[in-house]
């Protein structure tokens, strides 16, 4: 699950960084501002819980 969410995540950071989407041959529409942010925080909290001891 959490490798399926990071992957999600990477996906729309890397979208929004080179500009890719479906005029440019992606397969997803571009994310705005508010959905590279969220990635964004989504990664961070991702990043907080793989650093946590078990």
């Amino acid at each position: 699950m959490v490798a399926r969410q990071a992957a999600a995540v990477l996906r729309v950071v890397s979208y929004a960084a080179d500009g890719s989407g479906p005029e440019d041959g992606g397969t997803a529409p571009r994310p705005g501002p508010r959905q590279r942010a969220d990635a964004l925080r989504l990664l961070g909290s991702l990043e907080q819980l793989l650093r946590e001891p078990c």
